[in-house]
């Protein structure tokens, strides 16, 4: 128990720091004069971050994505405990084991960002830019954000709790970590305009739908054809026959001269 609220209080701190310096560079490097309220306004700079961070079509699955890390994140932890051998009265993924150093380490989250583009292009291959897997995988810097802060997290929870592994590569496991978060987040701008790309215009749907139903008639028992409406003004056509130039007579085909007055 003591181990997951260790977690919680780092978890929140490493994500709050992450927040914090990603704003602080982007406030440096667009101004050039900035108030005393800009910089230190911790509380209200992380909620904007973190805003910043769900953005996109749906908030709601990028909150899931930041909880998909966390969860991939103490998943790893415990794949590693697993194939840990037991040594002592700590927990197997807190032990000094080699699958633990893997498992809880940078590497793991390097491999998965290389993979990760070849997931998103088995998805859009299965359903589109638009289908669901797309709409997951959209998520990938909400969850690498969460990933990445979980193990940094657990890296000094396993070394303050139970003092097994290293204290250095646990701080510098815990930096590249948050170093990579940070990097993540600062592509979130990118990540929106690709988004926006494959996104269909606001209200496109709607106007076509409303174009649709006011030239056929609805889908229903008192239609009968799918012939198209026509509005009050619509004029019939002309019947050609009445203005059509009176029948030939018969018989002795008519010359130019015929009708000259001798």
């Amino acid at each position: 128990m003591l181990e997951i609220l260790v977690w919680v209080i780092l978890f929140s701190i490493f994500s709050g720091i992450v927040l914090v310096v990603h704003y602080w560079y982007d406030l440096f490097r667009e101004k050039d004069r900035y108030g005393r309220e800009e910089i230190l306004n911790i509380p209200q700079i992380i909620q904007d971050q973190l805003l910043f961070l769900t953005e996109g079509r749906d908030r709601f699955l990028q909150f899931a994505g930041i909880g998909v890390g966390i969860g991939l994140g103490w998943i790893l932890t415990l794949v590693g405990g697993f194939f840990s051998p037991d040594m002592g009265p700590e927990p197997d993924w807190a032990s000094a084991q080699m699958p633990n150093y893997f498992f809880q380490s940078a590497l793991f989250i390097l491999i998965l960002h290389l993979a990760f583009p070849s997931f998103r292009d088995l998805a859009r291959d299965q359903g589109g830019s638009s289908g669901i897997l797309m709409r997951i995988l959209n998520t990938e810097i909400a969850l690498f954000f969460g990933i990445s802060c979980t193990l940094a997290a657990i890296n000094l929870t396993v070394w303050g709790v139970h003092h097994q592994t290293s204290f250095l590569f646990s701080l510098i496991n815990a930096v590249f970590c948050m170093l990579y978060a940070g990097f993540r987040l600062s592509q979130k701008e990118k990540a929106l305009e690709e988004e926006e790309d494959y996104t269909v215009p606001p209200g496109y749907e709607d106007e076509y739908e409303d174009d649709l139903d006011a030239d056929f008639p609805a889908d229903d028992d008192a239609s009968d054809s799918i012939v198209p409406r026509f509005n009050d003004d619509f004029e019939e056509p002309m019947d050609i026959s009445d203005d059509a130039a009176p029948p030939r007579r018969r018989g002795r085909p008519q010359l130019p001269d015929d009708d000259l007055d001798v």
